[in-house]
This record gives structure tokens, sequence and C-alpha cells, in this order.
């Protein structure tokens, strides 16, 4: 095809009906106002093949993002909901928490492409600059974690020149990372886009706003979703369970109170309830407050009705009249069984009813560490992508396949199952060399049964970090 060749396609027609809806500044279709201007299709004279005509579906108006249906989801608001779904529930916070514990001990190391010198020194370069950084890896883990919760994760990239004056263990002079800054979330003011079209994270210091660029990012998501920066929350599907089990345990305290207290009734004159005097008023107020606690207690009139013996005023409980039909513990648990099943954590409360096994158990669990491992690919792709690339590039690296910083894996091996597998294969006449010095699959086979690797075990110039299934350079 020529580099001048245009694609072909039928002609674009629209409606008048189309050329009407327009968006007010509340982001609904109204009428388009008189004189305003009708956004045409592009015509087929107007690209080209390699021109990118559409967007990802998402709906933007101004600086703010309207991606979810639901309001109290959206923009600055959905932080919040977020946050409290974070911190105030116990089934999120257990699976939030478990998470980040799991996948805080992955191990990481840099993976050169090959065994050359060129790649090999790359490889070491950027285990080196990694290992530079101010603060731990696990400790970004943890807060690049955070875009489970809220969709996404902001890292700002700091260099300096390594040297000990500048606070580096090295003197080469070349350009490492002094640090990924964490941007948190709840500090973000708005989205900006830059000539480009990449999103910039507009973050409220407090005293004034500061644009962040995307070049200057490492951006972490939990998918591309429709195309917004902002991702898309763990959380998301769980939040209708956690809206009605929110309310659910406050419905039952409540209940609890009142089934333990009694219902306050206060019993006055009529004529008091009729004119809503200060009687009343006072009356009210104390039906409405009155708690058993420290300062339980209540001040009541003994004024009698003239000429007998009744008391003109009363206070009293109404107590519960017996058990519902309906147990409100076992509506909180089916919530909180929902949220934990919507990102594969159900086998946390297995065993808590009475109900499960632990044939149930083990392949919720494996389902649950791919789950897992899934996220760890998606960032170690974006900090290769961001952050790795980057790096080489300001250092002057020229080799075609670059290093990455790579993760191990989080499952742990059935010994009994491996055990029962070498000694299948085996049985054909397969030679597993685990009996050759420095060999990989001894010190493997050595690792995952907990035992310490031998000392100075080398293979072709690379070692055993002690980790689950990964090779790093020798330092």
């Amino acid at each position: 095809m020529a580099d001048n060749a245009r694609l072909t396609i039928p002609p674009f027609h629209y409606h008048q009906s189309m050329a009407n809806q327009w968006h007010g500044p509340d982001g609904k279709f109204t009428k388009r106002p008189d004189g305003a201007p009708i956004s045409k299709a592009k015509t087929r004279a107007d690209w080209t093949a390699t021109d990118e005509l559409g967007v990802q579906t998402k709906q933007r108006y101004g600086s703010s993002i309207f991606d979810d249906f639901l309001p109290q989801l959206r923009g600055t608001n959905a932080l919040r909901v977020l946050r409290e779904m974070s911190d105030n529930d116990a089934t999120v916070g257990s699976i939030l928490f478990s998470i980040e514990q799991v996948l805080r001990q992955a191990p990481w190391a840099a993976e050169s492409a090959s065994d050359s010198p060129q790649d090999e020194a790359a490889a070491l370069f950027l285990d080196e600059c990694v290992g530079d950084m101010e603060g731990t890896w696990a400790d970004h883990i943890s807060a690049g974690l955070t875009m489970l919760p809220f969709g996404f994760s902001w890292f700002e990239q700091v260099f300096r020149l390594r040297r000990p004056e500048e606070g580096s263990r090295f003197n080469d002079g070349k350009l490492g990372w002094r640090k990924m800054g964490f941007r948190p979330q709840d500090t973000l003011s708005r989205w900006e886009e830059d000539d480009d079209g990449e999103p910039c994270f507009v973050q409220d210091t407090g005293s004034e706003l500061v644009v962040l660029p995307h070049a200057k990012a490492v951006h972490y998501k939990t998918n591309i979703g429709r195309g917004t920066p902002e991702g898309r929350s763990i959380l998301r599907n769980a939040y209708r369970s956690w809206y009605f089990k929110k309310r659910a345990e406050e419905v039952l305290l409540i209940g609890m109170e009142r089934s333990l207290a009694g219902l306050p009734i206060a019993r006055i004159p009529a004529e008091s309830i009729i004119h809503k005097d200060l009687l009343y008023e006072r009356a009210k107020l104390m039906v409405q407050r009155v708690r058993q606690d420290e300062q339980m207690g209540v001040v009541w009139p003994s004024d009698k009705w003239p000429g007998t013996s009744e008391n003109m005023y009363e206070f009293d409980t109404l107590k519960s009249e017996g058990p519902r039909s309906l147990d409100p513990v076992q509506v909180v648990r089916m919530f909180a069984n929902d949220i934990a099943a919507s990102v594969l954590a159900g086998f946390i409360y297995l065993g808590r009813d009475a109900v499960g096994s632990r044939a149930l158990a083990t392949p919720m669990q494996e389902i649950f560490q791919r789950a897992l491992e899934s996220w760890l690919d998606s960032m170690e792709d974006t900090f290769h992508q961001q952050a790795t690339l980057k790096l080489l590039r300001l250092n002057g690296f020229q080799i075609v396949s670059p290093p990455r910083w790579r993760h191990g894996t989080v499952q742990d091996v059935d010994l009994a199952e491996l055990g029962a597998f070498v000694q299948a294969v085996s049985a054909t006449g397969y030679d597993w060399g685990v009996l050759s010095e420095g060999d990989p699959i001894r010190d493997q086979f050595r690792t995952l049964a907990g035992f310490d690797p031998e000392p100075a075990s080398l293979v072709k110039g690379r070692r055993w970090d002690g980790g689950k299934a990964l090779w790093l350079p020798p330092r």
C-alpha cells in the first residue's frame, strides 16, 4: 500500500436531531444554543490510515470524569466512598490486608534478556538503581497496591546523579532514581491532559495546585477500564453489598439496643401533645436521648390527677415481644460473603458458619493467588514501560532487548505433589541433574523444601536469590 493511501468508508450522514444534542454545564443533554457550531464528522478526505479518529469510551466534561452511572461513585465523591469502604469495613479491610501482606513477600529482581555482557551490565545497573532508592521496594509495592481499592496509584519519578554527595551508594555519575514519590489518591484535585492526550495528575498540596505530568510518572491501574486514568476499583462490584451491609449493621445495633433496653415511652396530657408545647418538646427529647450507659437516669414529675391516685406523667419502656422471623445477623453475613466473593476471596469465611472444607478452600485459594499474580504482572509491565525504559534511555543504553524488573511467584508448592511428579518423570529415565554441582534445579528443589541454597551457587554467571522462582545477576 502506498504511503499516501487512504481508506474508504461510506459517507457519514447525521440526522438533524443529532445536531440538536448539546451538553449543558451540568453534563446533561440540552438543546443546542442558537449560533453554536455543529461538529461535523471527518470525511474521507480529512484522514489517512495513520490517523487515530476515535477515543476510548469515556464521558468527560471539563476537568471532571463522569464514568460511573452512580453519582456517588464519580470524581472526588468516589475517593471518599472507596476510602470509607477500605478503612471502616472489616471484610474489605481483611481482603486488602491479606493481598498486601502476600504480595509484599513476592521476590523481585532484574532479569537480563540474554547472557551477553551488555545485557548483563544493563540488568545489573537496573538492580543497583532499585536498591539505591529511598525506602524499600516492599513499601513501594504496598503503596502501589492502593490501586486496588481506588483503581489507580500514582508515583512521581525523582532522579539524581549517582554520587555520594547526592546520597547515592555509587559514584559513576550516571542518573539513577532517588525515590518513587507516592502521590495519595485523596490529594487529587482534578485531571488534565497534555498535548499528547496523556493524563496529568493535578495535586492539591494544601497551599497550591501542582501539575504532575504523565511523562514523569509511574501510573499503576487495575485495568484499562473505559479509558479513564482512574482505572476501576476492585471494590466497585462490592459497593451495593457494602451499602446494604452498612445499613443492616446500623439496624442490627439499634434493634439490639431496643431489644435489651426496650422502647422508651412517655405519657403526658393529650393537650400538650396537641399544642406541642414545651412539655411535649421536653418529653420527646427525653425519649429520643435516653440510653443505658454510665449517665443513665430520668428526672420525672410525680403529679397526680386531681382527686385520683393516677400519675399525670408516666415514663416506661416497651420490651421486645420475642424473636423475629428474620435474623439480621445472617443478613449482615450474607452481604459480607458477597463482598469477599466479588474479589475471589470467599475462602476467608469458610468454616465460620460450620460450612466449608479443605477440599473447597484449596482451589479457591489457588484462584485467588492467580489473581494476585495477575496484578503483579500488571505492575511489572507498567514499571517496565514507564520507569525502566526511561532510566535506560536517560543513561544512553543502546540495547535491543532491555532488562526487566521481574517478580517471582507467590504460590506455594505442594511438596507431596512435586515429589510425586518428579518420581513419575524420573521413572521414564529423565535425568534431572540434581546431583550436579551448581545445577539450578538442585537449588530450586532446596529452596522449595525450605532449605538454604548451597553457598556460592553459581550457574552460568547467575545466582539464586533464595526466592521462589527467580534468578538474579551476580553482584
